[in-house]
């Protein structure tokens, strides 16, 4: 029979696979709570609480949840000081309060509480970690933004590298020479399949200039703890 050859479809299969592999320690860090809703609630209208409770209903809308889009912070310039106009970091992260909480419906978009939000859009609330009200909990949402920012880097890495693999041979056999980890990313068709098949030894000149090593790191993470 022969060898089992790169297809269009086997290498968009592979580059899932490989996209996947770093699904659950995604999940796992969004659903990552640096800081809780009623935290934000409390920075944000604590101060009126007394307020908030005598005034009629009608005055404000309840929700369930809160989701931070953007936080603003310093942004060095050239010269080792800091620029007026802040760095902007998107965030996209939902907080779900402990009960329903009350939000004022009047409120107008403005950043000088540290934070802004429009009522059309909930989901668009702004911090500014510049601001004093929002240092502590605008570093833990700048954190928390890192660390997965390292993770989706860590992806694209690891998914550029196996891109190269593939595509650098035309059948299956010599990149599993180059790469025996490849194996974890193939379909189980596909994996049936190079079982049954007779090779020809007709090798594929190739040089990588990838860290194999690392790679395998990662897939041998995967396999041992779930992908977290």
């Amino acid at each position: 029979m022969a060898t089992v050859k790169f297809s269009g479809q086997l290498r968009e299969a592979i580059i899932r696979n490989a996209n996947n592999l770093f699904t659950p320690r995604l999940e796992a860090k969004d659903k990552e709570q640096p800081v809780t809703a009623d935290e934000l609630w409390s920075i944000m209208f604590g101060k009126y609480k007394h307020h908030l409770d005598v005034l009629p209903d009608f005055m404000f809308k309840k929700e369930n949840y809160i989701i931070v889009n953007k936080v603003l912070c310093d942004n060095e310039d050239d010269n080792n000081g800091f620029s007026d106009r802040p760095i902007t970091e998107y965030i996209n992260l939902r907080f779900d309060f402990s009960s329903p909480r009350v939000i004022p419906i009047h409120r107008e978009v403005s950043m000088d509480d540290g934070f802004g939000y429009s009522l059309s859009n909930w989901g668009g609330m702004t911090v500014d970690s510049r601001h004093t009200d929002w240092q502590t909990i605008g570093k833990k949402l700048l954190d928390w933004r890192f660390e997965k920012s390292c993770i989706v880097e860590e992806q694209t890495t690891f998914v550029n590298n196996t891109k190269t693999i593939i595509n650098a041979f035309n059948t299956l056999a010599p990149a599993l020479r180059e790469w025996p980890a490849l194996w974890d990313l193939l379909p189980q068709e596909t994996r049936d399949r190079h079982l049954t098949v007779t090779e020809k030894r007709k090798k594929e000149k190739v040089e990588l200039d990838l860290d194999i090593g690392k790679m395998n790191a990662i897939t041998a993470r995967a396999k041992l703890t779930g992908g977290l």
